[in-house]
């Protein structure tokens, strides 16, 4: 198979200002570039009926598979704001706190020990700028509870380490990590999906539900590391179909908040006025995700947004916008 190209992580502001106008009019826009060569094989995915108002993107595609031994049970997954074709991800249950560098063709570029970290149930990853302007945090969501029977959560938030230049798989050691502690307002929740807004900093947690309404709450930035801070609450969202949140993502420039489940993923356009909490408000657009068992971690990126699940040599999916 001819191998795929890389996608390009910097911001392509143009390309992306033709993307965020189809989806807000649905007017027909430049050619999204060709992902082709991405197909490895089919892919099921969720089709929901697309409002208006929604630019419907491309079908999801495999753009490679996970065959590092260590990645075994991925979950989190977040793009890099600085460094181009490069993602972040996680695993779910691991015996040591580390996170992964890979690839958008899924292979590995870094092993990295976050130092100064534990791990409880890591869930998710999310990325905002440094406060000194120097560049990217990274935040890790150990925000799982399956029992609901912690009595506050916490990230992980890191300096976003720069990899070196080489084709080989590198291990790093972060620099040290700060611990942000949340307590919820309304009791113990499990969560998998955590996101960065990155014009404001802030944090956004989606809990996972069996049944009912999937709550949504902000963590306001800026954070002290050790203080206990109360998230707020700021809606409850009714899914149709599975409701059980397992992802969310942020456009890097704000423009759109994304929550995904096992089956499928839905975007709130935000007007450059407003904030998430009223983007909230509106009606999303679906999105399909690929399928894959225990689908978990959503990237967005300038030309599309990747996806994982669970499964050991699973599948890295993308859709291109």
């Amino acid at each position: 198979m001819t191998s795929p190209p890389i996608v390009q992580i910097y911001e392509n502001w143009s390309f992306l200002a033709a993307f965020l106008i189809a989806v807000v009019s649905a007017c027909a826009g430049p050619a999204p570039p060709s992902v082709d060569a991405y197909v490895d094989t089919a892919a099921a995915v969720d089709a929901p009926v697309t409002p208006a108002g929604c630019a419907p993107p491309n079908p999801a595609v495999v753009a490679g598979k996970f065959a590092a031994p260590d990645l075994t049970e991925l979950s989190g997954l977040v793009a890099s704001l600085a460094q181009p074709a490069v993602l972040w991800t996680h695993n779910d249950s691991d015996s040591q706190p580390r996170l992964f560098a890979v690839d958008t063709q899924a292979q590995l570029r870094a092993v990295v020990l976050v130092l100064g970290a534990s791990v409880t149930d890591w869930e998710d990853i999310a990325i905002g700028p440094a406060a000194d302007a120097t560049g990217s945090y990274l935040y890790i969501g150990d925000i799982g509870d399956n029992q609901q029977q912690r009595s506050r959560v916490h990230v992980w938030r890191v300096k976003e380490p720069t990899l070196p230049n080489s084709t080989a798989a590198v291990v790093l050691t972060s620099d040290p990590a700060g611990k942000l502690v949340f307590d919820y307002p309304d009791g113990n929740h499990d969560a998998e999906a955590l996101a960065c807004d990155p014009p404001t900093g802030d944090l956004w947690l989606a809990t996972k539900v069996k049944d009912g309404k999937t709550k949504v709450y902000r963590a306001a930035a800026p954070f002290s590391v050790g203080a206990i801070q109360v998230l707020q609450k700021v809606t409850a969202l009714q899914w149709p179909g599975d409701p059980a949140v397992t992802g969310a993502a942020v456009a890097a420039d704000g423009s759109l908040f994304i929550l995904r489940t096992k089956t499928a993923a839905r975007a709130w356009r935000r007007p450059a006025s407003a904030g998430i909490a009223e983007a909230l408000l509106g009606e999303p657009c679906p999105l399909p995700v690929p399928s894959a068992p225990q689908g978990e971690g959503i990237a967005w990126t300038s030309q599309g947004y990747f996806t994982v699940g669970e499964a050991a040599g699973g599948d890295l999916g993308f859709v291109g916008w």
